[in-house]
Order: C-alpha cells, then structure tokens, then sequence
C-alpha cells in the first residue's frame, strides 16, 4: 500500500497487511537526499492496531531467538564504490561487483523493536558519521570512512528498514495475523 499523509507531508502512514513482508520505507525527496554526511537524521514512530509484535521473515537472521522485529535508519548512494572488507580483509574480487556493498547503509546502533504498546513508540535518532553505521555487508563504516563518506554526501533514497537483530531488512509482518488497522506512522527529519 503506498504511504499517506494528513498534516501537509510531515507526518507519513501506511498499514502493513497480512503475510507480507514490508521491508523498506524510503522517500527520494530532494530536501533529505543529497549531501547528508554530519547531519542527524531523527525519525519519530508509532505503531497502531492490533498486533501483539512483528516477525521477520525467515526468522530475520536474528542473532538471538525471539528477539521482536525491529526498524532502524537506511538510505542508498550508488555514487560509493568501495570493497566490503577493509586491508587486510580477505579480497572480494569484484563478487559481487566492486563497489555493491558500500552502495547500501543501515545504522547499527539506534533501533525501536516493532512491538505493541508504547514500547513500539518512539523516536530514533542518528548522526550521518561513520561511528554507527554498517554496509550491506555487515561491515561497519568506521574501517573505511571515506567510502562512507562518499556515499553520505551523495544520498539517493533515505528512510528506514524492517528486519530483524542482524539481518536489518528482511521485512517485518505483524503477528498473529488476525490484526486489523496496523499502521507504521513516521515523522522524519533531517537536522544540521
């Protein structure tokens, strides 16, 4: 389903439906694309409806069992090409091709768990530097800044992932799946 608005485009909502796996929210918005790199990003969230959690697809890679669904920062720079691993890494040879993995970042340390309640409520907060943040690979930005940097100046797609503790987009669903009205709210903010 695609997203709506009701207050002039600050605030965005789309209902998750039955057994399929919403896997990103992204928005490629010329006011929060482009060059982002030491900006904070902040995103206020509420989850609505009927759902007692929300479960990752094909158990999310999640590094400990029954951890809830989570969703966190993401956005896309097809402009950074680097290798997945930082010298003395192992070589990737260009397998995928060079480059693909640093196209790709999700924050790693800021995430609200997709719960009901208030504890699925929240705001994340999170500063484009390399400090937080991990390729598509896993690979944390701080072992090669300047291709993250590169790509946090070159933002292309930007907003959030549902995934899980590891796995940071496998999609999320709710569950059990006898909810009705399950709505994701999001507020989203880019700050100097």
């Amino acid at each position: 389903m695609p997203a709506t608005t009701t207050d002039g485009g600050l605030t965005w909502q789309f209902p998750f439906k039955p057994d399929v796996y919403s896997a990103l929210f992204t928005t490629t918005d010329p006011s929060v694309t482009g060059n982002q790199y030491g900006k904070t990003l902040t995103d206020t969230i509420t989850l609505s409806g009927d759902a007692e959690t929300f479960i990752t697809q094909h158990g999310g890679g999640d590094c400990v069992h029954n951890v809830p669904a989570v969703v966190r920062f993401y956005f896309t720079s097809p402009s950074a090409s680097g290798p997945s691993y930082p010298p003395p890494g192992p070589p990737i040879n260009g397998v995928p091709p060079a480059g693909f993995y640093t196209q790709f970042w999700w924050s790693d340390a800021v995430n609200i768990q997709m719960v009901s309640g208030s504890q699925g409520q929240g705001q994340l907060t999170e500063k484009m530097l390399p400090a937080d943040w991990s390729d598509w690979d896993g690979q944390p930005a701080s072992e090669f800044p300047l291709a993250f940097t590169q790509a946090a100046e070159h933002v292309q797609s930007i907003g959030l992932s549902f995934g899980g503790d590891c796995f940071f987009e496998t999609g999320v669903t709710p569950s059990p799946d006898t909810f009705t009205n399950e709505n994701f709210s999001s507020k989203f903010a880019v700050m100097n």
